[in-house]
């Protein structure tokens, strides 16, 4: 079996639906879920899933290993969900939006979403 870890930095003693998520992974592959401010990736590790925007920061530290980046709310916000918040959130949507697609279009290769 693979050896795979899940970079995230949510606390997963709270039970909420990307905590819930997270369990899942673990079940599924059997990986192990590490808060990279906390402990470090074993060195046998063959695998690693960011799960959220802040655990990218130590993609520059393991940028060897094969890896899978899942985000969460606040980058969907730009695209699916800005209609439902308040004005000001809109406005940082929409502000912020050319910026993240700028970004996607430079550096990330394959995309795979769900939304409702």
């Amino acid at each position: 079996m693979v050896n795979v870890c899940v970079l995230t930095t949510l606390d997963t003693t709270v039970t909420g639906g990307a905590q819930r998520f997270l369990k899942d992974i673990q079940y599924a592959t059997g990986c192990r879920i590490i808060n990279p401010f906390k402990e470090r990736v074993p060195k046998n590790t063959e695998f690693i899933i960011y799960f959220d925007d802040l655990s990218q920061i130590f993609r520059l530290f393991y940028y060897k290993i094969p890896y899978l980046r899942y985000y969460l709310t606040p980058r969907r916000a730009f695209y699916d969900m800005y209609y439902l918040s308040p004005l000001k959130y809109r406005m940082l949507a929409l502000l912020f939006r050319p910026i993240d697609r700028l970004f996607v279009k430079m550096f990330i290769h394959n995309i795979v979403c769900i939304s409702h």
